[in-house]
């Protein structure tokens, strides 16, 4: 291959112009950095979030209970943490609100706590674009059956009978 490239620019090597490299470093931007814990969408009334001051637009960031610990990443570690480790003893979660850092004590009962994952803005957009969408099917009523429930007319439905 270098013998091609060569020949085709007559003997020397090819030139990279600085307005290439300044293109490439445009074009390919830098990575957004990684978001860490989970934002607060939603508290339902009577639960043990709403009792303790969790607010939606809180970030939640670790739990902690009886010298135990936990990073939360996603929501699926917030819930781990409400199954596992909440129903046994009271736990903290320590997060930021408005940049303020923020503790609450949660008591060993429901929760009803419903977390998103903190994500930067234009994942969050697609995220936010996805839930709306999510939204709006489930309002939508869903086609019936097009074909009937058994294969011949007049035959009785096939439900399955256990056997004794």
């Amino acid at each position: 291959m270098l013998p091609d490239i060569r020949r085709a620019g007559e003997g020397r090597a090819p030139r990279i112009t600085p307005l290439l490299v300044v293109l490439a470093l445009v074009g390919c931007g830098r990575p957004e950095p990684a978001a860490h814990g989970v934002v607060v969408e939603s508290v339902g009334r009577g639960g043990a979030a709403a009792r303790a001051g969790i607010q939606p637009g809180d970030l939640l960031l670790r739990w902690e209970a009886d010298g135990r610990s936990g990073a939360i990443r996603s929501p699926f570690d917030l819930f781990q943490a409400e199954i596992e480790v909440a129903p046994v003893r009271p736990l903290r979660l320590h997060g930021q609100r408005e940049a303020r850092d923020v503790v609450f004590a949660l008591p060993p009962v429901e929760w009803k706590l419903y977390a998103r994952p903190a994500l930067p803005p234009d994942p969050l957009r697609r995220y936010q674009e996805a839930q709306a969408l999510l939204a709006d099917s489930k309002k939508k009523p869903r086609p019936s059956m097009p074909w009937p429930a058994t294969s011949r007319p007049g035959a009785r439905p096939w439900i399955p009978r256990p056997r004794c």
